[in-house]
């Protein structure tokens, strides 16, 4: 049984399901794209795509860094082909996701970061797949619409404040992840990394122990400085339409009371 589709509240942020008032479409759509979209706009989407081809290879190459093909008997050219079928982030995140949980290196605030980053790439997907993929709904009010893998219609913010903001967490995000990239390399143990010990300058004894309880912490809090900084930033923007979805209240009916 396929289940209802959601409406608008008027609370969302820059993506929504698309209303079925049809009250609510423009009277004509700007088929012209290079007059739907100021230049400042499609600067923004053009440096959204680009920085997201920069996320996803870079999620690639994590995916090659955490399953270690050095420690395999697999060819380079076994590896490289395994790679190649794993280029979907339904399949490369989880697979990252299982790497450091199962690590006895990293410690649960490292893990915990991770998966907050990794998280975070599959939910900026859909805005980035959102823009990508839109045409054209509402040009004035920067409103364009797209049709997800489901069949299912949404619609995105367009505008440039909405766009710039997305970017932003964008540039962010990568930086976290280069950052990520570390921890597991650390997590791998002396096989990528080695702990000197600060005094003497020379390999600390317990590369293990070394690496869990210095390593992975200082690393850790490499990670939650970008991620501090990405999740301060002001919300993305509501739709600019976003009144006309709150529900209507009911008047109140006030009776005079008596004294008695």
């Amino acid at each position: 049984m396929r289940s209802k589709i959601k409406e608008p509240t008027g609370k969302e942020r820059m993506r929504r399901h698309a209303p079925k008032d049809l009250s609510l479409r423009p009277k004509r759509i700007e088929s012209d794209i290079k007059k739907a979209y100021t230049q400042e706009q499609l600067t923004e989407i053009g440096a959204i795509t680009l920085i997201w081809n920069q996320i996803t290879a870079f999620i690639t190459f994590l995916l090659y860094v955490a399953v270690d093909p050095s420690s395999s008997t697999a060819s380079s050219y076994v590896w490289s082909e395994i790679l190649k079928r794993l280029n979907n982030l339904d399949e490369t995140i989880p697979i990252l996701c299982s790497r450091s949980e199962e690590s006895d290196i990293l410690n649960d605030d490292a893990k915990k970061a991770i998966r907050l980053a990794l998280d975070a790439v599959l939910e900026y997907r859909r805005y980035r797949n959102g823009i990508v993929h839109s045409s054209v709904f509402d040009h004035e009010k920067g409103i364009a619409q797209y049709i997800d893998s489901n069949k299912t219609v949404w619609q995105i913010l367009l505008t440039k404040e909405a766009l710039t903001a997305f970017y932003e967490r964008l540039v962010i995000l990568k930086d976290e992840l280069r950052a990520i990239d570390a921890l597991y390399r650390i997590s791998q143990g002396s096989r990528r990394v080695t702990r000197m010990n600060d005094k003497t300058g020379q390999p600390e004894p317990d590369q293990p122990k070394a690496l869990r309880e210095k390593s992975v912490p200082e690393q850790t809090a490499r990670v939650l400085i970008y991620q501090g900084k990405r999740l301060a930033l002001k919300p993305l923007p509501k739709f600019p339409d976003e009144h006309l979805f709150f529900p209507k209240m009911r008047p109140v009916e006030i009776h005079p009371t008596s004294d008695g």
